[in-house]
């Protein structure tokens, strides 16, 4: 009896040990890409997909998360002994801009890296992906175009793209706009939407404009500057125009489209009598320009036209080059270079041995610098004695302000006019006298081409692009002549991603003309003033 009784005891609890017993299934959860965390019911498990994990049979909230993907969420229902498959497609977070694309000649297929978006000329591409994208535009009987650009979340990258006739050549003219007046020794700018500014001066350089161009060579706008004749034109921040007058008295700005800004004027109207040169742009928009109030003076404004700080010097001096840090660097006529923080504040200065013995004998003529990825600043000093030139000295300074080396050449008709362009291998491409020099970072000759004028262009195909005697020159990277073309050059061209080259002439004219280059290099220095924007700013980018 005893026995019995145990045995049924022993049943009972089995019995109530299987009627209590959780009733469970299995979720297996899969996801494109894997590797997300698994949350259920809100709680972070320490599953990460792809994984199989047991769960007790009911509706249960499951949740995938995954860095730059969209949470992934669903109720599931889990059957007793069953498997529930799940099956989860992760949707990336894609950060998006906008493409506006407009061209001269209508009906371009439009690809976006390559691919074929289905859109025509002009359009506007929306939830385009942020970073560096290519657009490609192809239409029947013109050469294909390409342009490299950034797009940045929620906003609109602005294209206008100049097509080329398939018949048109390097060396071919497409356009050329008919001035009134006299270019001077100025040069043109390029904005990023392919707006070309010049300026042309009238009577007796007592008064200019500012013009503006369509790539195409049809007038934009123009604007009549009252102080002078007028520089190179600078583009800085959201499109902003800024144009000098003569002898440091006005800065000119004006908004994209040519609405007129404002004008900072010094109160002093005494001048001087060096040319009119071009503000230097910073990376947060300041702008740096020299005046005159009766001395000499640098000064930084805001956007708004207000002088944020003034530094005053002894004689003219070129209007600043800015390094990738912000620092400034200034020659005065002297051939002496000071360096200044963004803030005015002086850093160090470098004077030449023989300032004093030149400043006794003669004239001496400086150029601004041009400045290097690791900082060498390079430039020259010519000396004139009796208004002849009889040499000059081409000068590279370190950093910290020592000197690098100073090349002397001496001579009738031997100087220095501009600072070097320097090439992607560091290779410094100059004029000196007569001559157009190749020299490496040391200073010594690679090659010589026998024609020497203004400052060239270097393309990003290798070609360097200049005006000398009367003409219009291409010489590729080796020091061998590509072609020329019978158009004096004032100044130094811009270059556009289109493969235009566009420059002012003595003849009256401002020429467009084809090249088959695409745009600058992407080198440390490889225009005057560094870029097509002519902000004169190493940490500029190359558009």
């Amino acid at each position: 009896m005893k026995k019995i009784f145990l045995i049924l005891i022993t049943l009972t609890i089995l019995g109530l040990v299987v009627c209590h017993r959780e009733e469970t299934g299995w979720i297996a959860v899969n996801s494109t890409p894997e590797g997300a965390a698994v949350y259920l019911n809100d709680s972070l498990t320490s599953e990460v997909t792809n994984c199989v994990f047991e769960v007790q049979a009911s509706e249960h909230y499951l949740k995938l998360t995954l860095e730059d993907y969209f949470d992934w969420e669903d109720s599931v229902v889990v059957e007793v002994d069953d498997t529930l498959k799940v099956n989860a497609e992760l949707i990336s977070i894609e950060e998006f801009g906008y493409i506006s694309i407009t061209s001269e000649s209508k009906g371009a297929k439009v690809y976006l890296d390559g691919n074929l978006t289905g859109y025509i000329t002009d359009c506007i591409l929306d939830s385009v992906p942020i970073g560096e994208r290519t657009i490609t535009l192809q239409l029947d009987d013109y050469k294909d175009w390409e342009k490299d650009i950034t797009v940045e979340l929620d906003d609109t990258v602005h294209l206008n793209a100049y097509l080329i006739p398939d018949t048109i050549q390097p060396g071919d003219v497409l356009w050329k706009f008919e001035i009134i007046g006299n270019t001077g020794l100025s040069s043109p700018g390029l904005g990023l939407d392919g707006t070309l500014y010049f300026t042309a001066d009238f009577v007796n350089y007592v008064y200019s404009y500012i013009y503006s161009l369509t790539l195409d060579g049809e007038l934009y706008w123009s604007y009549e500057l009252d102080e002078g004749w007028g520089a190179s034109p600078v583009i800085g921040v959201n499109g902003a125009v800024y144009v000098k007058t003569e002898y440091y008295v006005a800065l000119y700005a004006f908004e994209l489209g040519g609405v007129y800004k404002w004008k900072y004027k010094v109160a002093n109207e005494i001048g001087g009598t060096a040319p009119p040169h071009s503000p230097a742009i910073g990376n947060d928009g300041k702008i740096y320009s020299f005046f005159d109030d009766g001395r000499p003076f640098l000064c930084a404004l805001d956007q708004s036209g207000n002088s944020l700080w003034k530094r005053y010097f002894t004689c003219y001096s070129w209007e600043p080059s800015i390094g990738q840090d912000g620092t400034l660097y200034s020659v005065d006529t002297r051939g002496v270079l000071f360096v200044l923080t963004s803030n005015g504040q002086e850093k160090w200065t470098y004077s030449p041995l023989e300032v004093e013995t030149v400043a006794i004998q003669g004239y001496f003529f400086s150029t601004p610098t041009s400045i290097d990825d690791d900082g060498t600043l390079y430039y020259g000093i010519s000396y004139e004695y009796y208004e002849e030139w009889m040499g000059c000295d081409f000068i590279a300074v370190n950093p910290d302000g020592t000197l690098k080396w100073k090349k002397h050449r001496e001579g009738r008709d031997v100087n220095i006019r501009f600072p070097p362009v320097i090439g992607g291998d560091g290779t410094l491409y100059v004029g000196i006298g007569n001559t157009f020099y190749a020299l490496d970072s040391d200073g010594n000759t690679k090659w010589s081409y026998p024609e020497s004028g203004g400052m060239p262009v270097l393309s990003s195909d290798g070609v360097l692009y200049y005006g000398a005697n009367n003409k219009l020159i291409a010489l590729n990277t080796s020091g061998a002549l590509e072609w020329e073309l019978d158009i004096p050059v004032v100044g130094t061209p811009v270059l556009s991603d289109d493969g235009v080259l566009c420059f002012g002439s003595t003849d009256g004219y401002y020429y467009a003309v084809y090249t088959g280059s695409h745009g600058l290099a992407n080198s440390p220095w490889p225009r005057f003033r560094h870029d097509n924007q002519n902000t004169g700013n190493a940490a500029w980018p190359i558009w």
